[in-house]
């Protein structure tokens, strides 16, 4: 099993299981044959993209890689 990281604009981001064995070794005259097919972003649809893990839920998807969230704000310190 693999998980695979996906984006789309509207959609926003999601991780799905993939559990696709690529071939397996059949022992007859057949060969290789296709298990089922492989998780990817043209699974589902137009205008998503595969992308590396988010490193937080915080972090912002910029079009090429994933932006981490502002530093806080420091808070104002009272000198009474």
């Amino acid at each position: 099993m693999t998980e695979k990281h996906f984006w789309h604009p509207e959609r926003g981001y999601w991780v799905a299981i993939d559990c696709a064995e690529k071939s397996v070794e059949t022992g007859d005259d057949r060969g290789r044959v296709l298990t089922r097919p492989e998780i990817t972003a043209e699974t589902y649809g137009p205008d998503v993209i595969e992308v590396p893990a988010r490193p937080s839920p915080d972090h912002t998807w910029n079009g090429s890689a994933w932006d981490a969230p502002p530093e806080p704000a420091p808070e104002a310190v009272n000198d009474e």
